[in-house]
């Protein structure tokens, strides 16, 4: 093969390439820029590991952002959740008010599974209906639905991270 045709068909590879590399680039510059803004505005954001897997909890802890809780948020991160933590142990109820997608609520005492519920968000229109749970907690996991079960939080299971 000549020299000018080698020299082109180089040319043409790099044209051909340096677009694919560009948008390998700009993806993962999005996925990082992504991570980065979901975290954004929220409290204090932990890290722990559920039956092997790691979890991001954002921590509530005061009663106004307890009220709040994921209301009005279009949707919760995969693999993340907010934690409620209180004070002292009781049987505290919660409700979907403002929720646009489902939940699993979990309510632990002392790091053990006490209750577990599957809610639905409400139909538009329609009022929220309030869950508690079966016995007091001091603390309350809210997940994605279905994920309770894929981290094997079940009554009576144990994790001993939870802050």
């Amino acid at each position: 093969m000549n020299r000018s045709l080698k020299w082109i068909l180089v040319i043409l590879a790099a044209l051909f390439l340096l677009p694919v590399g560009m948008c390998c680039v700009i993806a993962l510059l999005n996925t990082y820029h992504n991570v980065q803004t979901e975290n954004e505005g929220k409290g204090d954001i932990r890290q722990i590991s559920i039956n092997h897997q790691l979890v991001s909890l954002e921590l509530v802890t005061s009663s106004a952002d307890r009220e709040k809780g994921l209301s009005d948020r279009a949707y919760l991160p995969l693999n993340s959740g907010m934690l409620f933590v209180f004070d002292h142990e009781d049987v505290y109820p919660f409700w979907m008010k403002d929720m646009h997608f489902p939940l699993d609520i979990v309510w632990f005492d002392r790091g053990s599974v006490v209750d577990v519920k599957m809610l639905t968000a409400p139909l538009p229109g329609q009022s929220p209906a309030i869950y508690a749970p079966t016995k007091k907690a001091d603390r309350v996991l809210e997940v994605n639905a279905g994920q309770a079960d894929v981290l094997g939080l079940k009554i009576g299971a144990r994790v001993n991270d939870l802050p």
